[in-house]
C-alpha cells in the first residue's frame, strides 16, 4: 500500500518492488507528493523525473 500523508508518499508494501515503481508513477499524476518514504529511505520529489528515478532505485533495491 502507498499512502500520501502531508505531501509524502509512504510505502507499506507487500508486493513486488517493481510494481511499486509503476504505482508511484500513477499516484504522482493524481497526488503530486513532494517526497517518498520507502521504509525510512527518503527521496525528495520535484517532478515526475524524480519519481521515475526514485521508483527505479526502489525497484532495484528491493528485487535483488
Amino acid at each position: 500500500m502507498i499512502q500520501v500523508i502531508d505531501g509524502e508518499a509512504q510505502i507499506y508494501y507487500q508486493g513486488s518492488w517493481s510494481q511499486i515503481a509503476h504505482d508511484l508513477e500513477i499516484l504522482y499524476a493524481t497526488s503530486n507528493f513532494t517526497s517518498i518514504n520507502a521504509y525510512g529511505l527518503i527521496f525528495e520529489i520535484n517532478d515526475i523525473m524524480d519519481v521515475i528515478a526514485a521508483a527505479d532505485y526502489i525497484a532495484q533495491w528491493g528485487d535483488f
